[in-house]
């Protein structure tokens, strides 16, 4: 962003937008080549794993997708979601290893 907003005032010739844009890309640069370049430099880093569906409107198999939800996903992010789906989904036992709901 910093790039295009360095471009976009070049192109215009606000001086003190080029300026600014200059600083925050000096600032960025050496932070996030490294991160995205040399991952291994950063030890502590996790990887979490999230679990996107859409429901159909309820049509899935609650079990199914707890089972799933529950051996490979740290978070779950659902669309058409219903109430009685939602309930499906906590008598499979999604309630218990994801107690938090949005």
């Amino acid at each position: 962003m910093a790039l295009a907003g360095f471009g976009f005032a070049a192109l215009f010739r606000r001086t003190l937008l080029m300026i600014i844009a200059l600083l925050l890309l000096t600032v960025t640069i050496p932070i996030q080549v490294p991160r995205y370049h040399f991952p291994g430099l950063w030890p502590d880093s996790t990887t979490s794993v999230y679990c996107r569906t859409n429901l159909r409107t309820g049509e899935v198999d609650p079990s199914s997708f707890v089972t799933l939800a529950n051996d490979r996903a740290d978070a779950v992010t659902v669309s058409e979601l219903t109430p009685e789906a939602i309930q499906r989904f906590y008598q499979a036992g999604l309630g218990a290893a994801f107690p938090t709901l949005f």
